[in-house]
């Protein structure tokens, strides 16, 4: 792409949802998308999407919650099936 700035979505958010922008390759909401993952010009896309709050650092995850959503899911597929009672 050109030097201009550029942002990722997700493609038709679902639920009636306003989109988000994402800037961090890593975000964590981007993780856990369900459709495609798409870099686009931000001027293209800003005047109908709003700024994750995780890619600014605005997020607050709440008490006991996780910053990683998919954290807990890794920590299962990596527990030792023996090691569980049935």
């Amino acid at each position: 792409m050109s030097d201009e700035e550029t942002v990722l979505v997700v493609s038709n958010p679902s639920g009636g949802h306003q989109g988000r922008m994402h800037t961090d390759k890593d975000c964590p909401r981007l993780k856990v998308a369900k459709k495609a993952v798409l870099e686009r010009p931000k001027r293209n896309v800003e005047s109908h999407r709003i700024m994750c709050k995780w890619c600014t650092g605005e997020a607050d995850p709440g008490p006991g919650r996780d910053v990683d959503p998919l954290k807990r899911v890794r920590m299962l597929l990596e527990t030792d099936k023996d090691a569980v009672g049935p």
